[in-house]
């Protein structure tokens, strides 16, 4: 089982890296079960599915979504009932209580961007009064602040890495078959599971010192999906990377992780832009080597501002 984060994860990294790992996800989906584990609502992982849709990123297996608080189907984006039900039971009556409370807190947004099991806004970092917004886990939430500008306010006990472990149980996979990833204070409770966890080489400092004492989480030097592809070759899953040679997978032996690390992304126009070339066609190289179809410029999510909504 593979567990990604979104930003700066899954959807981070060297273009040419993110259709290669996009394909091997495709062609790995009878072995690899894939979890999109992430702060974003339903909504938009359903834009996001559509819009990366032609660059090659697939629906995955199963979505948790809302920092923990949603757990649904990867195709139909339905939620299961037995996880969420649940969940639903520890958040019921606690927004009623809350509203008012966050409304007077300063350096908190006046309106929650999502109520789906949580209550998440945007935080002014300077003028947060942090006595205050700690004093609200007494009515039984936990409250989650990440990149000092979004405040996540979750049922108590509930967040991406407890709800991983519940569905673990609930699926009886063997959590020494499980590796995550991800890149912000979003995916901390993720790597304190224990599980195997690929911090990508684009986390955030925040991240980086939480995770200094966690001895199963691996650092990765690459970004996005290149860091991911070299944490599962860390943790000894690299035999699922090899593919038949008529598959443009075959990459992963010419692109190295660390080569990549630190390397500018590809310019419009350039020799790795473009749409997969198709079934046995080769994948352009660095250093003038030949390269395919140059049409079509990668999506970016990672770079500028994020909404609340397209975080994780």
């Amino acid at each position: 089982m593979l567990v990604t984060d979104l930003d700066g994860t899954l959807l981070g990294g060297d273009p040419l890296w993110r259709r290669v790992f996009y394909r091997w996800l495709v062609e790995r989906r009878e072995r690899v079960l894939h979890i999109f584990c992430t702060g974003r609502q339903l909504s938009s992982i359903a834009s996001l599915l559509i819009d990366d849709a032609a660059f090659g990123l697939a629906h995955p297996h199963l979505v948790i979504g809302d920092v923990g608080c949603t757990v649904a189907c990867g195709i139909s984006l339905k939620t299961v009932p037995g996880m969420v039900d649940p969940i639903d039971a520890r958040w019921k009556g606690l927004p009623e209580r809350l509203l008012p409370l966050l409304e007077a807190l300063p350096g908190v947004a006046s309106q929650p961007i999502s109520t789906e099991r949580r209550l998440a806004y945007t935080l002014d970092g300077e003028a947060i009064d942090w006595q205050r917004l700690v004093a609200l886990e007494a009515h039984g939430v936990d409250c989650l602040v990440s990149d000092n500008r979004y405040l996540d306010v979750l049922p108590a006990g509930v967040n991406n890495g407890s709800t991983l472990l519940t569905l673990l149980q609930w699926l009886e996979i063997d959590p020494e078959r499980v590796v995550t990833a991800g890149d912000t204070l979003n995916d901390l409770a993720m790597f304190e599971t224990g599980l195997a966890g690929v911090m990508v080489g684009n986390a955030e400092q925040a991240l980086r010192e939480k995770v200094s004492c966690l001895p199963r989480t691996y650092r990765a030097r690459a970004e996005g999906c290149a860091g991911i592809v070299e944490g599962l070759r860390h943790f000894g899953f690299g035999h699922l990377l090899s593919v038949s040679q008529a598959s443009p997978c075959e990459a992963w032996e010419t692109l190295s992780p660390a080569a990549l690390v630190g390397q500018p992304a590809p310019v419009p126009g350039g020799p790795w832009y473009g749409p997969w070339p198709g079934p046995g066609a080769d994948l352009p190289a660095r250093d003038g080597a030949d390269s395919g179809p140059a049409d079509r410029a990668a999506p970016r999510h990672s770079p500028g501002p994020r909404t609340h909504s397209d975080r994780g």
